[in-house]
């Protein structure tokens, strides 16, 4: 997919500069940037889900019902971000 956006002159700078560094494209860097980002990693899917992650913390002490860690996640970022909390 190709996707056209617009950055602050500060920022494009920053990112040319990395990759210049790393002998890398402006392209990699950005989505290397951008799939590390905690705002999209709220806005995940769930078939990009790490399956040891998904594991770990799946089940709860009382062992009546099993613990759902996406859904715990998600209704966390949901209270965060309505409370105004950017940073997770």
């Amino acid at each position: 997919m190709t996707m056209t956006i617009t950055l602050p002159d500060n920022m494009a700078r920053r990112i040319e500069a990395v990759a210049a560094a790393r002998g890398e494209t402006i392209e990699h860097v950005t989505v290397e940037a951008l799939d590390a980002s905690p705002v999209l990693a709220r806005f995940a899917d769930d078939d990009e889900t790490d399956l040891l992650e998904a594991f770990i913390g799946c089940g709860t002490s009382d062992g009546s019902k099993p613990f759902e860690i996406h859904e715990a996640r998600r209704e966390l970022a949901a209270r965060k971000w309505a409370a105004g909390i950017e940073n997770l």
